[in-house]
């Protein structure tokens, strides 16, 4: 038997049943490892425990990555039925009312215009003393809005986030 496989294998078990813990993959992850082994716990100890039961049996190794797989398929079927609702109500107001909803594209210039003259300005202007917080926040808050502006009319960050993997 070869050991380093085994532990590599168990290792790569152990930290996606760990990563729930950590907030890296949802609890149903680690809900299959559970229905798996049949430990109940919900500690560390546990979850290393039902990461050495699957490394050790080929069949519940492929029994977990499958468990895996319907996961993230679910939760991609989730996030195409979100963009497929988002883009259905474009559809239907411009059906509706025969026009574009200006005002979500008036916001969306707005977070953007506001996105980068802040970026701007913070490259240009020193922050007066005891505003940085206020200013980090409200920039905080513009790259997220920045973020979902491109999203929403660019695409998906799971396909961009998967091809970075590679």
């Amino acid at each position: 038997m070869d050991w380093k496989a085994l532990l590599k294998g168990a290792g790569g078990i152990a930290a996606t049943i760990a990563a729930p813990m950590t907030g890296g993959l949802s609890t149903s992850i680690w809900n299959v490892a559970k229905k798996l082994t049949g430990i109940e716990g919900d500690d560390e100890q546990s979850r290393n425990e039902a990461a050495k039961i699957i490394a050790l049996d080929p069949n519940l190794q492929l029994k977990f990555e499958l468990g895996v797989r319907n996961i993230e398929l679910e939760e991609t079927k989730a996030i195409l039925s979100d963009k497929q609702n988002a883009r259905g109500r474009e559809v239907a107001i411009t059906k509706v009312t025969g026009g574009r909803d200006w005002n979500l594209y008036i916001l969306a210039w707005t977070v953007l215009i506001g996105f980068f003259l802040l970026t701007w300005y913070l490259m240009k202007n020193a922050l007066p003393t005891g505003s940085t917080q206020a200013v980090f926040m409200l920039f905080g808050a513009l790259s997220g809005g920045f973020g979902t502006v491109l999203q929403y009319f660019f695409g998906a960050a799971k396909e961009n986030s998967r091809k970075l993997e590679k």
